[in-house]
């Protein structure tokens, strides 16, 4: 079965646009919903506690940040060591507390 030309396409997704322009409106409140909107959620926390198995560089990637900034946030040395139980402050202008074990 042969497909219809373009041309006669264009009327049916004429009509599927002026269905939808209704909806324009609610484009904002559902762009929030999916994507990287979780991403910018996690980077807002303001601390975390270092596991086993992190690295300031995993740590770092999973909020969204520099491990260096991390790292110069925290009194981190150039070895980046951290400790199981440290807390990690995830935000400029506070240091990290010690491991607490």
């Amino acid at each position: 079965m042969a497909r219809p030309p373009r041309a006669a396409c264009a009327p049916a997704a004429a009509l599927l646009a002026l269905a939808l322009l209704p909806l324009l409106p609610l484009l904002p409140l559902l762009a929030g919903l999916g994507g990287c909107a979780g991403q910018a959620r996690r980077a807002a926390q303001a601390s975390v506690v270092v596991r086993a198995g992190d690295t300031l560089y995993s740590i770092s990637w999973r909020h969204g940040l520099d491990y260096r900034d991390v790292a110069r946030w925290n009194g981190i040395g150039a070895d980046y060591r951290i400790d199981i139980g440290q807390v990690l402050v995830l935000t400029p202008g506070g240091r990290g507390a010690t491991a607490a074990a």
